[in-house]
């Protein structure tokens, strides 16, 4: 036990020298002062058990020393010394705080007896005091233990009612609303907030808020460790902000753009199974700030909140997973029942449909598109959207869809998928159009997005033998990455079922054309044949009336001829003239008619037809005429075609004898190379088609497969020649045209003629009327004149004569040599196409002869060849008196260079 330490205050010297070695032998520390003062100053400086004080002191009364001392150490005894004490002193001295007092002169066994005394009650009281104090911490121990226990009663109560509360539903927003709901009662916070971490964007997201500027907050993002609550997700610590302009992780842009003020901010991480998944952040207490407390409870709610939370996420992943996996089995019975509709379809148009059908059920769009052989132009082939939309489109750009050619280079919708080969998720389509569609068409694209008004899709390469031949499209937001495996597998079945589809049509087609070829082959055998016979009929034929027609002209010419004479020959020229109209039918549908072809316009020439049909058709029929866009210019002999046309006329106004409309149409088309033509081997270009139909009485099978055949006829005998469907048959051949039928019993025909489309800019022959001139006459020159028929050749020679000509007569080409060396001089050599030779044989000695071929058949080719060779005509039999003289006296006139 450590020495009491005893101060003695008193001026005696005596005093001070008999106690102090007496105390110290007593095993006390013994300090001595002279005045109060001195006194005072030695009890400032250190704790004194006992003080022996002198009533009397040089500056002061002892008894006033009493309470100063007692202020320094209220513990300390003190004993009053004094030699003249009265009772009231004595009182008075007790009263200050006195232990004791002893009387001088001092006797040493009572100072030591007053000292141990005073200093054991001192010990009692120090102990005493001790005791009291650890008493009373004892028992504010237990107080401050029983009001946290209280209080942890009141938490664990609050925090089970909160942890029921959230575990009650798992859905995740109901436990998110649920947490803000008792963390602003816990707290009493102006807003609370939950923030969850986005894997899959690694950034935080604010999934729930309430409170003030909870619409502003809900749905923010943060960057990982942007912001208190993204800090707190990064690092995994609780966060206590009393201020937050002071901390430099505060996110200030929030104050800023939402007019909310953020004064305090607790945050705390929410974790589960070792990983942090979020922040609960509670803003702004409504008393005071933000304490320790506070966070310890917001800390304690964190763990129930962060298992509720991570269950409600488990339990909409499950449902999520529920969800998608019956929707990816009624996808794939979806794709199964259109790949068996796809198995069945036979053409490329079915399988889409089949497709389009099935996938409509699950509400998809779907689309197909080809990509040509370069792979630089992606072409629709199937478009599901809604039908009028597609149809304002249309009209918005002037143009078929079909039609419309997009450059994969430009085209970012599908380029990945065709160059890459890959399945892709495209969102954004819209934008994505807008972006992609050719200059030409970015202005249409703003209302061509709005009419299509497309979601997103996933857009799958058609591959045939590792070639991408087109892309499947598939519109539909609920469309995910997880739908890509199904889509590509499907898109290889379509591609499948595109490719068989095509086979099969190119089959049908091989097969149709083959027949048809067979049958025009067939036809053709006939026509050639007939042809033949034609031909060397027509050759004599022309030889009789080219000696009837030039007599019977030449005799008209004559004066003085009696009017019954001039009647007949008058009778007998009209009858020749018939006769070769009808031979000229032979050589038509013999297609050896001679053809002078130019750039006419058909869009005239039709007006023309009908107006001269409606003053020579019957009145009951009534013609129309209906036109697409033109231009409708082709390369054609125009008076063959007013024949096609008025024969065709003709044979509908007898398939109509109760009357009727006669419709004529003009039209463009298209024939691509990749597609069946309307007639078989129609080769691929632009052509015009003039279709005349009728509303009479059609025709039979049987009446079809004759149709074309010469001197065929279903008239009675005496009203039809049989020659006018050949005829029109042969001139559309000659013109390498093509003609289609189509009839029914009872519903009329339609004849279809297909022509080449002028694209040149030769200029379009107009249709002028020829003026009758006045038949020319010869000065004397000298013809010879070689033909075999001796007939014509007498005839001739005649006509020519009479036309004042020389003429110089040869019967075959021997003959001809003969007499053009015995000549003094020939103008012209007429002669037959088989004696050419014979003529190239003059022309050896004068290369300036000039020469005119006379022939029954017409010229089909090499006419370049021919001038160049000295025949600067060739005249067709049967020709009148006029066209001989004029064809004569033109070639004399000629120059040598012409």
């Amino acid at each position: 036990m450590d020495k009491p330490y005893i101060l003695i205050v008193d001026d005696d010297e005596g005093t001070l020298k008999t106690l102090t070695p007496v105390l110290e032998k007593k095993g006390y520390e013994v300090e001595t002062a002279r005045t109060g003062q001195e006194g005072l100053e030695k009890a400032r400086g250190r704790f004194f058990n006992l003080t022996l004080l002198d009533l009397r002191l040089p500056d002061k009364q002892g008894i006033d020393l009493i309470t100063p001392l007692k202020e320094l150490h209220p513990d300390m005894a003190v004993i009053l010394v004094t030699a003249h004490a009265s009772m009231q002193t004595v009182v008075q001295a007790l009263n200050t705080g006195a232990s004791a007092y002893i009387t001088k002169p001092l006797r040493m066994n009572k100072v030591l007896a007053a000292v141990e005394e005073a200093l054991e009650k001192q010990r009692l009281v120090i102990e005493n005091k001790k005791l009291y104090n650890l008493i009373q911490q004892e028992l504010a121990e237990r107080k401050r233990v029983e009001a946290q226990i209280l209080q942890l009663n009141r938490e664990l109560t609050t925090l089970n009612k909160v942890s029921q509360a959230i575990t009650s539903t798992l859905h995740l927003q109901e436990t998110l609303t649920i947490i803000m709901k008792h963390v602003a009662q816990l707290l009493n916070t102006a807003a609370a907030s939950v923030v969850l971490h986005d894997k899959a964007r690694d950034d935080v997201w604010f999934a729930a808020a309430s409170g003030e500027g909870a619409d502003f907050v809900q749905g923010m993002r943060l960057a990982i460790g942007q912001g208190i609550a993204g800090w707190v997700v990064q690092h995994s610590e609780p966060v206590l902000v009393p201020d937050v302009s002071r901390d430099t992780r505060w996110f200030k842009g929030f104050d800023q753009d939402s007019g909310f003020t953020t004064r305090s901010i607790l945050c705390v991480p929410l974790r589960s199974k070792g990983e942090t998944i979020g922040a609960i952040e509670a803003v702004n207490k409504k008393s005071g700030v933000f304490d320790q407390e506070d966070l310890r409870l917001l800390a304690s709610l964190a763990a129930p909140a962060a298992t509720a939370i991570e269950n409600a996420q488990l339990y909409a992943q499950a449902q999520h997973e529920i969800t998608e996996r019956k929707r990816a089995e009624q996808l794939l019975r979806t794709l199964n029942a259109a790949a068996v509709a796809m198995e069945r379809a036979l053409t490329t148009q079915k399988v889409f449909t089949a497709v389009a059908e099935e996938l409509g059920k699950l509400g998809f769009l779907c689309a197909v598109f080809s990509v040509d052989k370069e792979q630089r132009k992606l072409l629709p082939r199937y478009l599901g959207y809604d039908a009028k939309a597609i149809k304002s489109i249309e009209a918005l750009l002037d143009l078929k869809i079909e039609n419309l050619a997009l450059p994969i280079e430009t085209v970012d919708l599908h380029r990945e998928t065709i160059y890459k080969k890959k399945t892709v998720l495209v969102k954004g389509v819209g934008s994505i159009i807008q972006q992609s569609l050719p200059q030409p068409l970015k202005k249409s694209a703003g209302k061509i997005v709005e009419l299509l008004d497309l979601p997103q899709h996933i857009a799958a390469p058609l591959i045939v033998e590792d070639e991408v031949i087109g892309v499947f499209v598939v519109h539909s937001n609920d469309l995910t990455t997880e739908d890509i495996p199904a889509i590509t597998a499907f898109a290889h079945q379509v591609a499948a079922a595109w490719r068989k589809a095509s086979l099969m049509q190119e089959l049908e087609s091989s097969l149709e054309e083959l027949e048809q070829t067979q049958s025009q082959l067939v036809q053709a055998q006939k026509m050639e044949a007939v042809g033949r016979l034609a031909g060397g009929m027509a050759h004599d034929f022309n030889n009789l009336l080219t000696t009837i027609m030039l007599y019977t002209q030449t005799l008209l010419r004559k004066p003085d001829l009696p009017s019954d004479l001039e009647s007949s020959l008058k009778v007998i020229s009209g009858e020749s003239q018939r006769a070769a109209d009808l031979v000229q039918k032979m050589l038509d549908f013999s297609r050896r008619s001679a053809l002078t072809t130019l750039a006419i316009d058909l869009e005239p020439f039709a007006k023309d037809t009908i107006d001269i049909l409606k003053h020579t058709i019957p009145k009951n029929i009534r013609p129309t005429l209906a036109m697409g866009d033109g231009p409708y210019i082709v390369s054609a002999d125009p008076t063959q075609m007013q024949q096609v046309v008025m024969n065709l006329a003709i044979n509908a106004q007898d398939a109509m004898p109760e009357g009727g409309e006669l419709h004529f149409e003009l039209s463009r088309i298209q024939v691509k190379p990749d597609e069946l033509p309307p007639v078989a081997k129609m080769p691929a270009g632009e052509w015009v088609r003039l279709t005349i139909s009728d509303t009479g009485s059609g025709m039979t099978d049987d009446v079809q497969s004759h149709l074309f055949e010469p001197f065929f006829t279903t008239k009675p005998v005496g009203k039809g020649t049989g020659l006018g469907l050949a005829q029109v048959y042969g001139i559309v051949k000659q013109h390498k045209g093509y003609i289609r039928v189509e009839t029914e019993v009872g519903r009329g025909t339609t004849f279809h003629i297909y022509l080449q489309a002028n694209e040149t800019e030769e200029e379009v022959q107009k249709r002028t009327e020829k003026k009758p001139s006045a038949i020319p006459k010869g000065h004397g020159e000298t013809i010879l004149l070689i033909e075999d028929s001796d007939q014509v050749r007498q005839v001739e020679q005649n006509t020519l004569e009479s036309l004042g000509y020389r003429v110089l007569i040869a019967a075959n080409g021997q003959e001809a040599l003969e007499v053009y060396r015995s000549a003094s001089k020939v103008n012209l050599v007429i002669t037959e196409m088989e004696d050419q030779e014979v003529f190239q044989e003059m022309r050896k000695a004068n290369p300036h002869l000039k020469g005119m071929i006379i022939t029954s058949y017409p010229l089909t080719g090499g006419w370049q060849t021919l001038k160049e060779q000295g025949i600067l005509k060739v005249l067709n039999k049967p020709f009148d008196l006029s066209t001989l003289g004029k064809a004569i006296r033109h070639i004399l006139d000629m120059g040598a260079d012409q």
